[in-house]
C-alpha cells in the first residue's frame, strides 16, 4: 500500500468518524429536545365556567406531551392555594385578577378565550423546544431578591430621608434637653428608648394599616396619584427652604403654633412610660412632616409584594427611621455629646436636610410616576 492510499483510508476514516459523531450529536440535542420538561401552574376556581373550559384544554395539551407538567391548584376552597396564587402573581409582578389563571415561563395567561388558547399553546410548543423558567424557579428567584419597582436603594434612602425628618429629631432634643435641666440625666437612655419604641412600633402599625388599606381598595390609582400629589408638595416645599427657609411649614417641620404646646407636654415627662406616651403623641398629630416618603413606600408595597414581604421590608424600614434617635440617645447618655451640639449641629444643616429630603422626595414621585407607567403598580 503505497503512501498515497494510507493518506486516503486516514482522511476517510476521520471523515466518518466527524460523521458519526455529529449524528450522534444531533441525537442527543433531539432527545434532550423532547426530554425537556415544562412545568405549568394552573390555579382555579370550583364551579368557575371559564376554568371548566380551561382545564380540559390544558389536559388535552398534556396528553399531546408527556413532557408538559401541569400543576393544578384550586383556590375557592383552598386557603393554601389562595396564599400561593398571591405569592406566584408577586413574584411575576401581577395583580391577583381571578381565575383561571396559567404561569408558564415569563407570561402569564388570565381568562380563557380562543385566542389564549392559542398563546399558551404556542407558549407551551416554544417552551418543549427550548429551555423556559418554571413558575417554581420563579417563585425562588423572587425571594431572594428585592421586589421589582422597590430596590434596596429605594427603600434605604426613603428611610433614611424620613429618618433625618425635623420633626422627631426636634421632640427628642427637646426631651433629652428637659431631663438634663431637671437634673434627670439618669433617665436619659430609658426615656429616649422609650420615645423611639414608641414611635417605631406606632409607625410600623400605622403603615400596615396604609398598605393594608391600599391593598385591599378598589381605588389603586386613586391612591397613587393622590401619594404622589403628596411628594410632590413635600418635596417642592423641602427645595423652597433651602432657598428661602421659614421654621414651621407644617408638612416638613412642627408648626409653629404647635410648639409652645409641644414644649409643655414635654416638660412635664417624668417617666418613661410619659416618654412613650409623647412618643405616640409625635408619630400620631406630626405624621404630615414625616411620612412622605413612607407613603410613597407603602405606595409600591402595596402593590408589588404579599403581606408575608411586606412586615419584614417595613420592619427594616422604620428601623433605619429611628436610628439616628438611638445613636443620639446613646451619645448623650455615654458623654460623647451634648444636647447643645446636636442641636446646634441640625440648626446648622437644617436648609440642607430640607434640600436633600426634596430631592430625593419628588426623585421618589418620578420613580412611582414611572412605576404606574410600565404596570408595576
Amino acid at each position: 500500500m503505497n503512501k498515497t492510499s494510507k493518506y486516503r483510508i486516514f482522511s476517510f476514516l476521520i471523515v466518518a468518524l466527524f460523521i458519526t459523531s455529529f449524528i450522534q450529536f444531533i441525537g442527543a440535542q433531539n432527545r434532550n429536545i423532547s426530554e425537556n420538561k415544562v412545568i405549568l401552574y394552573f390555579f382555579y376556581g370550583r364551579g368557575c365556567p371559564h376554568c371548566a373550559l380551561m382545564e380540559p384544554f390544558l389536559e388535552n395539551m398534556s396528553k399531546k406531551d408527556h413532557s408538559l407538567e401541569i400543576r393544578k391548584f384550586e383556590v375557592y376552597f383552598n386557603k393554601t392555594n389562595r396564599k400561593l396564587f398571591e405569592k406566584v402573581a408577586a413574584a411575576y409582578n401581577k395583580k391577583v385578577e381571578g381565575v383561571p389563571t396559567v404561569f408558564i415561563d415569563n407570561r402569564v395567561f388570565v381568562g380563557y378565550s380562543t385566542q389564549i388558547a392559542k398563546e399558551i399553546e404556542s407558549k407551551i410548543n416554544e417552551c418543549l423546544h427550548s429551555k423556559c423558567i418554571s413558575p417554581e424557579d420563579k417563585l425562588k428567584s423572587s425571594k431572594t431578591k428585592t421586589i421589582e419597582g422597590l430596590t434596596w436603594a429605594t427603600l434605604i434612602g426613603a428611610a433614611a430621608v424620613d429618618s433625618i425628618n425635623p420633626c422627631t429629631l426636634a421632640v427628642l432634643i427637646l426631651l433629652l434637653t428637659t431631663l438634663i435641666a431637671s437634673e434627670r440625666k439618669n433617665k436619659i437612655a430609658g426615656t429616649g428608648l422609650a420615645f423611639t419604641a414608641a414611635i417605631y412600633v406606632s409607625y410600623f402599625l400605622m403603615g400596615l394599616g396604609v398598605y393594608s388599606a391600599v391593598k385591599t381598595t378598589g381605588y389603586l390609582h386613586t391612591i397613587y396619584y393622590a401619594i404622589i400629589s403628596i411628594a410632590l408638595l413635600v418635596g417642592f416645599m423641602s427645595i423652597k427652604d433651602y432657598f428661602n427657609y421659614k421654621p414651621g411649614f407644617f408638612a416638613v417641620e412642627i408648626p409653629m403654633r404647635w410648639r409652645p404646646l409641644v414644649k409643655k407636654i414635654i416638660g412635664e415627662i417624668t417617666s418613661v412610660p410619659g416618654a412613650a406616651a409623647i412618643g405616640l403623641f409625635c408619630s400620631l398629630f406630626l405624621i404630615p412632616c414625616s411620612s412622605g416618603p413612607y407613603l410613597v413606600i407603602l405606595g409600591l408595597l402595596a402593590k408589588t409584594s404579599t403581606r408575608m414581604t411586606a412586615i419584614p421590608l417595613l420592619l427594616i424600614y422604620n428601623f433605619i427611621f429611628v436610628l439616628p434617635m438611638i445613636l443620639i440617645t446613646f451619645l448623650i447618655y455615654f458623654g460623647k455629646a451634648k444636647v447643645e451640639q446636636i442641636s446646634a449641629w441640625r440648626e446648622k444643616y437644617i436648609k440642607l436636610i430640607h434640600l436633600i429630603s426634596g430631592i430625593i422626595m419628588i426623585g421618589l414621585a418620578i420613580l412611582l410616576v414611572f412605576a404606574m407607567h410600565v404596570g408595576w403598580v
